[in-house]
C-alpha cells in the first residue's frame, strides 16, 4: 500500500535516517495536496535535497520524487471513483492549477486521460 500509517512503521529501533525517511512518508501524506516538492520535504527535515533524497531511496526502495508522484496519483485515482466530482474537481482537490495541468501530469504518469481512467474504472464495475 502506497500509505504508511504510523502503525506500520517498523517496530524495531530506528536509526535517525531511517526515521527520517519514514517520517517523510508521513508527512508526505498529510501534505501531499499541497507540497509536490522535494525541497519542501527536505527543508522539513533539515537536509539537502540530494542527501535527502539518498536516505529516503535507502530505507524504502523508492526515491522522494517517486513517493510524491505515486501519492498524488493514487489519490488521483481514489478521487475519479468518484462519479459526482468532476475532473476539475478533482484537479482542484489536489491543488493543480488547473484541469489541463492535472490532465497532462496524470497522463504522464498513467499513460491515459483522467477521464479514460475513470470510463475504465466504471468499465469494470
Amino acid at each position: 500500500s502506497l500509505y504508511f500509517q504510523e502503525r506500520s512503521f517498523p517496530s524495531h529501533n530506528m536509526s535517525r535516517n531511517e526515521n527520517l525517511a519514514y517520517e517523510f512518508i508521513y508527512t508526505l501524506n498529510q501534505h501531499y495536496s499541497e507540497q509536490r516538492s522535494v525541497g519542501w520535504y527536505a527543508d522539513q527535515a533539515g537536509l539537502s535535497p540530494c542527501y535527502f533524497s539518498q536516505i529516503v531511496h535507502q530505507y524504502t526502495g523508492n526515491t522522494p520524487t517517486e513517493w510524491i508522484k505515486n501519492t498524488i496519483i493514487a489519490n488521483a485515482k481514489k478521487l475519479l471513483t468518484q462519479p459526482q466530482a468532476s475532473i476539475k474537481e478533482v484537479a482542484a482537490e489536489l491543488n493543480f492549477h488547473d484541469q489541463v495541468t492535472f490532465s497532462k501530469y496524470f497522463k504522464k504518469c498513467t499513460g491515459m486521460s483522467p477521464s479514460q481512467y475513470r470510463k475504465s474504472i466504471i468499465d469494470v464495475i
